[in-house]
């Protein structure tokens, strides 16, 4: 009761204060004497009353219990501030023509007032060792390891507690800017009146604007958003930053009665460059939590360097083959094939797979069910990686997986796990929808007309936005992970990667079914190619080591399939496996346009390749030339546009023979040489005589 009392008294004061105050700058100003209070005293009545409400909910109030006068300060001018900037917003935004010395002076005045009655009451209380007392425990709440009372110990504290100016700093304060004048063109756009004279006007007064803007947006910390764990937080520092920032904008105005600038541009400006930020804020929040939580795709650059990336994209030389390959039922041998009711045969037939007699069917032909131990397999339908940690290591010979692998978050760690729980010769069969299903529900579903519209569209969020650094932590905050969109190169090539080679994969209904086994721990690669380029290290002049770019045309783990693809499907004639489906589909047409040579521009631009010359090969393949023509390829440039492009030979036993005949010509004409064989290749391509592959 006794508090309620305080308080009541405390808003009575204040009242009487304000109101006293506004009488004592009318009196200071002998020119208002007469009708200040005639035309001032509803709205100076509606100020106090205000100001007495929100100073109330800003807990001025309660004030006298905190133990530090610094916080009482803060408290003090943080409510006085607050109700300056809503009078000043409001007296902007609505043109009301009101004396700025009444309004700003009643407001400084009562501040003043505030802060000796709020002094005199702490030192007569007898808090002021309290005050000392709770200041030197905050400071060494600071760092324990930094003594406060020693000139040294409070330059340490101050280099420790300023804020640090990095290049990453930098690049946000520079994008903020960019922001801002963004939404200062947007909005003067938007009120055609303006477009002429905006710039003339406004150029001055946005530049001081700018300026504001960034000066208490970096000591706000609103710069420093990688630092906080909760996108409320984020938020909050913009909204209230903004909010300040706008305020002080409002007050000069004002203050300085520059009612002649547009609201809609002084307010247009601030609220489109708030909105922005908090989207942009929300996606680089997201992007920094998915890097700190998988550290994998931190170290996945715009550059692929990977030598198994290298040894996939190289055209080998040698003769073109045809692969005879055809399954072959795997039999680990865990098991004898006499003990039937022990082993995981039965059990799959009547239980696990009753209901997917196509599956069933599917593994059975294609692994020895009958020579597994029931005891040590495992049928799952899970996404959680918990159900499989909790086997112990090395112990599985079977495990079956029901749920769509697109459902897994962390894809590379799922795969790492079942490695780890398998034996060495163990099974590990899952199911996954492919891109190209996702394309064919949709497309069945709906109208041709909304169909391609649709296809474009989760092609855009589930396979770019996952790819793109500062879109990946949005994609994988709206989708938690579940549904990916995962090609069947990418999935067989994860598996790869992981340890496992293919036993064999099939489609079944509207799944990809594979099956694979445990032959070695995971690759230490750290850099697949997820980046739309990749770099391969080859022979240059004088045998100098340099890096050819290229763009990548194959889906994401597409290298480490090479050796299953050569295997299964061959060579063709031109050296490279025909109806590869590591390819994309956009992939298939930048090849047939050439375009995927493209980044050797780079190349030429730094002097490394000619425009014209032979294909730069790397060691391994080198070592398949004569002596005599390697050390005749080295005294030249390698060269963007090969000779078998000009002279149509294309087939793997024509390379060499093409590359003789352009270096008999190069050493009688050089430059004639290149000019002609640069002709007849662009010839070819436009004529459709050669292609890509």
């Amino acid at each position: 009761m006794k508090r309620r009392i305080n308080i009541v008294l405390a808003c009575f004061i204040n009242l009487i204060v304000v109101l006293a105050m506004f009488l004592l700058v009318a009196w200071i100003k002998p020119a208002t004497r007469h009708y200040v209070i005639p035309v001032y005293w509803r709205p100076m009545l509606l100020f106090a009353s205000f100001w007495v409400v929100a100073s109330a909910l800003g807990g001025k109030y309660k004030i006298h219990s905190k133990n530090s006068f610094r916080k009482i300060i803060s408290i003090l001018f943080f409510n006085d501030f607050f109700m300056m900037a809503i009078v000043s917003v409001f007296v902007v935004a609505a043109k009301i023509e009101l004396s700025r010395m009444i309004i700003i002076g009643t407001t400084v005045a009562t501040f003043v007032v505030e802060f000796l009655i709020y002094g005199i009451y702490w030192f007569i209380s007898g808090k002021k060792n309290a005050f000392e007392a709770v200041e030197i425990e905050e400071a060494d709440d600071f760092s324990e390891e930094i003594d406060v009372h020693t000139t040294e110990g409070l330059k340490k504290l101050k280099q420790e507690k300023a804020p640090k100016i990095t290049y990453e700093l930098i690049e946000i304060i520079v994008f903020d800017l960019i922001i801002f004048v963004f939404s200062f063109f947007f909005v003067a756009w938007f009120k055609n009146a303006m477009q002429r004279m905006v710039i003339p006007m406004y150029w001055k007064p946005m530049v001081l604007a700018a300026v504001i803007w960034v000066f208490f947006s970096f000591f706000s910390e609103k710069y420093y958003l990688r630092e906080k764990k909760k996108f409320s937080s984020v938020l909050s520092i913009i909204l209230v930053t903004n909010l300040i920032i706008i305020s002080i904008i409002a007050i000069l105005v004002f203050a300085f009665k520059a009612f002649h600038f547009s609201r809609l541009i002084v307010f247009g400006t601030t609220v489109v460059t708030t909105v922005l930020e908090i989207i942009l804020a929300w996606a680089y929040f997201f992007t920094t939590v998915f890097y700190r939580e998988n550290p994998d795709y931190a170290k996945t650059s715009l550059i692929s360097d990977s030598d198994e990336l290298e040894e996939s994209a190289e055209i080998v030389y040698e003769k073109s083959h045809v692969s005879r390959w055809e399954p072959v039922r795997y039999n680990p041998g865990f098991a004898s094939d006499d003990k039937l009711d022990e082993s995981v045969l039965i059990k799959m037939l009547n239980k696990y797979l009753n209901d997917y007699p196509n599956l069933f069917e599917f593994i059975n032909d294609i692994v020895a069910l009958e020579n597994f131990h029931k005891s040590l397999c495992r049928v799952l339908n899970t996404t959680t990686l918990y159900n499989i940690e909790v086997e112990d290591d090395n112990s599985l010979e079977l495990l079956l997986n029901l749920h769509k692998v697109n459902d897994m978050r962390r894809l590379n760690k799922y795969f790492i796990q079942v490695n780890k729980k398998l034996k060495a010769g163990a099974v590990f069969i899952g199911i996954g929808k492919t891109n190209v299903e996702r394309r064919r529900i949709i497309r069945s579903r709906f109208p041709r007309i909304i169909a391609i519209p649709l296809v474009l569209a989760d092609f855009i969020l589930n396979r770019i936005f996952p790819k793109i650094y500062f879109l990946q932590g949005i994609y994988f905050a709206i989708t938690k992970g579940k549904n990916r969109a995962l090609s069947k190169c990418e999935i067989l090539g994860r598996l790869t990667f992981c340890g496992f080679e293919i036993i064999d994969e099939k489609e079944i209904g509207n799944s990809l079914v594979y099956i694979v086994k445990k032959v070695t721990e995971p690759s230490r690669d750290t850099n697949p190619s997820y980046g739309p380029l990749f770099r391969m290290r080859r022979r240059g002049k004088h045998g100098k080591n340099i890096y050819v770019y290229k763009f990548r045309t194959m889906h994401p783990y597409s290298e480490y399939l090479q050796h299953y693809m050569v295997e299964r499907y061959g060579y063709g004639e031109k050296g490279k496996i025909e109806d590869d489906f590591r390819v994309t589909d956009w992939g298939k047409i930048i090849r047939k346009l050439w375009l995927d040579e493209l980044p050797q521009i780079l190349n030429w631009l730094k002097g490394d390749l000619a425009l014209v010359g032979v294909r730069p090969l790397s060691d391994r393949f080198l070592k398949e030339y004569p002596e005599e023509l390697r050390e005749e390829r080295f005294k030249y440039k390698p060269g963007c546009i090969p000779p078998y492009v000009a002279l149509k030979m294309q087939r793997v036993e024509d390379y060499l023979i093409s590359e003789k005949i352009y270096l008999e010509d190069k050493r009688s004409h050089p430059i004639l040489t290149d000019i002609k064989y640069f002709f007849w290749a662009i010839y070819n391509i436009l004529t459709n005589r050669i292609r890509s592959e």
